[in-house]
């Protein structure tokens, strides 16, 4: 990751040098234009509510502006009821619920995703 120009992540830290979070972003090409995606965005439970959050993305719109890139996606599921508010309050949108299907083509199909 460090030595793709396609890929950053950004890390904050507290004054004492304790690690608080993280945003990982990577570029695509998109079918009408590159776009970035948010692959990954923590800060911890603690430091939460504080801006932390928004600081992350606000360096990954950075990078993405460096970039002439103008369009940032994300994407959360279920699994992380905080997830949609915390991006909400980012300045993130909605665009639509997401299905995701899965076929295994080489192993035991038994097994269940």
């Amino acid at each position: 990751m460090l030595a793709s120009p396609d890929d950053a992540c950004f890390l904050l830290f507290d004054d004492e040098g304790h690690a608080m979070g993280f945003a990982e972003a990577t570029l695509h090409p998109g079918d009408a234009e590159p776009y970035a995606h948010l692959e990954g965005w923590y800060v911890a439970p603690e430091q939460r509510r504080r801006g932390h959050g928004k600081s992350l993305v606000s360096a990954v719109e950075q990078w993405c502006l460096h970039r002439v890139i103008r369009v940032l996606t994300s994407d959360t599921t279920p699994k992380y009821p905080l997830s949609a508010a915390a991006h909400a309050h980012a300045g993130f949108r909605k665009l639509r619920e997401m299905t995701l299907f899965v076929k295994d083509v080489g192993g035991d199909p038994s097994r269940s995703a």
